[in-house]
């Protein structure tokens, strides 16, 4: 038998209390002198040996819930070494903590302490993310996996699932000892988890889900142009689809655009909860060439998906095919005669 809180088992100690009041009578009598003896006949009368029974029943009761007190507070278990996770010493322990954009990576970074916590300072361990980076493919001490972990950020990878659980069994198979486990750490997502691709083996594994908060999110679901061709000089019209995954109401929420750093127009967001719509911005074109442009929102708690980014190429000439049967379309030329950004090229 375990016990989860053994600091409580000295309080077992509190059991000198009752016995010392037991054995000790600090009851101190006071003398009452009378005469008339008839009043000795409403005594209730009590033989000595009931009167001992008495006491040690109490004795017993008192004892017995001090020692229910401090076994609750212990919170005592039966333990199974051939089923335990943390065994005796030895213990090589690979952790992967999710730390893609979908994971709450607070969370995860909680269960991963709690879980090196329950082992040793001698045992072994090994911090595996999304990133699966060469630094990370080390075993080190207690101490230093609490520091590796603390250093964690997300990261815009994302892997399946079989290639992180095969790269942990194969960090363990390279390792000495019999004590070897896996621990995943990550929400799970259903687009990377393909668990018929787990390699099979004797190597015990413990997946450990973590639940996403609801979370108020704003953000750019897509966005396309009007325009048939873009040229300096004109005006280019932008569709903007915004979606509200949240289940409150927004309003006044600024959208931006940017071409070149430089803000060119703004629109106002309101939306319902859980729901999509496009928004219109508009802009002119200054030059030739690449813009790279973005559509921003305001949003906050997430604001790694605020940015939208994108680019629109401006030709300086706008090249037309003509195939003709024999000669040249003589109104399709004069329809481009006066347009300077416009190359009309003949073919038959």
């Amino acid at each position: 038998m375990g016990f989860q809180n053994p600091y409580f088992l000295f309080g077992l100690f509190a059991l000198i209390i009752p016995i010392v009041v037991h054995f000790f009578n600090f009851h101190r009598f006071r003398k009452v002198y009378f005469t008339n003896v008839s009043v000795l006949k409403e005594i209730e009368v009590k033989t000595k040996k009931t009167n001992n029974i008495y006491k040690w029943l109490l004795l017993i009761f008192r004892c017995l819930t001090i020692i229910f007190l401090c076994f609750l507070f212990a919170q005592p278990y039966l333990k199974n070494d051939e089923k335990a996770l943390v065994k005796e010493g030895g213990n090589t322990v690979v952790v992967f903590v999710d730390n893609s954009f979908s994971s709450p990576l607070d969370k995860a970074k909680v269960r991963a302490k709690e879980i090196v916590e329950m082992y040793g300072q001698t045992d072994k361990f090994c911090l595996l993310t999304m990133d699966l980076a060469g630094k990370e493919k080390h075993f080190v001490d207690r101490d230093r996996f609490c520091y590796l972990l603390s250093q964690i950020e997300h990261t815009p990878s994302s892997k399946m699932m079989s290639q992180i659980y095969n790269t942990a069994h194969k960090l363990l198979e390279n390792q000495n000892g019999n004590n070897k486990i896996c621990y995943f750490v990550s929400d799970f997502q259903k687009s990377c988890l393909d668990e018929e691709n787990f390699k099979q083996d004797s190597i015990e594994n413990v997946f450990v889900g973590l639940e996403r908060d609801d979370v108020n999110n704003i953000f750019v679901d897509s966005l396309w142009c009007e325009n048939k061709s873009i040229i300096k000089g004109t005006s280019v019209e932008l569709r903007v689809r915004v979606r509200n995954s949240s289940q409150q109401d927004v309003e006044k929420v600024p959208l931006k655009l940017f071409v070149d750093n430089k803000q060119v127009a703004i629109a106002s967001v309101d939306l319902k909860e859980d729901e999509s719509k496009v928004f219109d911005l508009s802009f002119n074109v200054e030059r030739n060439g690449i813009l790279h442009s973005k559509v921003s929102i305001m949003d906050s708690p997430v604001v790694f998906d605020n940015d939208y980014y994108f680019t629109i190429l401006v030709e300086e000439k706008v090249k037309v095919l003509s195939l003709n049967q024999r000669e040249e379309n003589p109104y399709l030329m004069r329809l481009f005669s006066d347009e300077e950004q416009v190359v009309v090229d003949n073919y038959n």
